[in-house]
């Protein structure tokens, strides 16, 4: 979300004035906002617990003083609280939808289906990632459902030579949602079919440990967190991104790979349906036994078909740039504009 919110914020036009509104739970850690993105000068109110009355004060005077507030649609008691001051303070509120999981159609009624109350219908507008969720809003009685997906740099993000030895790449949390649990299993087994490749994993997560035994084994190459920079490289120089994730409503991290001219392999789930055709830019696989088979075509396309790899190389960058954010922006701007 924080990747997110610095990529839009920082490319709305001079008319929009964004502010960033941290709400948090009792125990939940405070991150301190927008970490990599050093350049980013947005005003920035964190620590607000929804325990004092000072800083449901601040929230009330937050609505008053925005024409639209956008939120992350989770947490049951900011839902509640983003509706009641939706009506209180008549400023429209449209809730994003950033997150897609196996249980999503199950958590919803929760809040706009009938077995609980039809309260998210009420929210001036929802911003859906994928036709799945748009599909799931519109069928539990949302309304003024939008489909707008993530946006990619298609300036920063190009592509370059590759590296001369085969290299993977996983880049994202260390997180079983993300699938990195699978990263033993993936490498090992790739092992078996592909004699000398590199598999790089960058990020960090409780699954950290796991991961650096591996690297100790000398399996895998652990990179930790890596800057902006060193992201952008390895995006560019690796022969293929593995984005074994069991649920995401829109990796970004995937079109990044994409305008590279870096192929992406992942599960067959909604987000990665979004922009990924077999065959054409990168594989969904419906198993891992299939990611490991596509991972191993690509590999014998790039070894023994450059023309072909090449090929895949072009319809990534390709696709890509049919969702650079100067294509969405405008998208999401239409739709702040249609709400107020």
């Amino acid at each position: 979300m924080q990747h997110w919110l610095h990529e839009v914020v920082t490319r709305l036009p001079e008319a929009y004035e964004p502010r960033v509104l941290a709400l948090i739970s009792k125990n939940e850690k405070v991150v301190q906002p927008f970490t990599s993105c050093e350049t980013l000068t947005v005003p920035w109110l964190t620590s607000l617990q929804l325990y004092s009355p000072s800083d449901l004060r601040t929230i009330k005077r937050f609505f008053d003083e925005s024409d639209i507030v956008y939120f992350t649609y989770s947490n049951p008691i900011r839902k509640a609280l983003s509706l009641f001051l939706q009506f209180y303070t008549q400023t429209p509120v449209v809730c994003g939808h950033h997150e897609t999981s196996p249980d999503w159609s199950h958590r919803v009624p929760s809040l706009l289906g009938p077995s609980g109350i039809r309260l998210g219908r009420h929210f001036s507008g929802h911003h859906a990632l994928n036709e799945e969720t748009k599909r799931g809003l519109m069928s539990w009685g949302a309304r003024n459902v939008f489909k707008i997906p993530n946006g990619v740099d298609c300036r920063r993000f190009v592509p370059l030579e590759k590296y001369e030895k085969f290299s993977v790449l996983y880049l994202a949390k260390l997180y079983p949602y993300k699938g990195a649990d699978l990263i033993p299993t993936l490498a090992e087994r790739l092992k078996r079919r592909i004699t000398d490749f590199d598999f790089y994993v960058a990020g960090e997560g409780p699954l950290q440990d796991l991961v650096s035994s591996l690297a100790d084994k000398g399996i895998v190459k652990y990179l930790g967190h890596v800057q902006e920079k060193e992201k952008t490289d390895l995006l560019q120089k690796c022969q293929v991104l593995v984005a074994p994730s069991r649920f995401e409503a829109f990796p970004l991290v995937g079109l990044e790979a994409m305008a590279s001219g870096t192929p992406v392999v992942t599960f067959d789930i909604p987000g990665p349906r979004e922009y990924i055709k077999n065959g054409y830019n990168g594989y969904l696989a419906s198993d891992l036994e299939t990611m490991i088979e596509s991972i191993v075509q690509i590999h014998r396309l790039w070894k023994n078909d450059h023309e072909s790899y090449s090929t895949l190389m072009r319809n990534s960058r390709g696709t890509a740039e049919m969702f650079s954010w100067d294509a969405v922006i405008p998208r999401l701007t239409a739709m702040f504009s249609s709400l107020t």
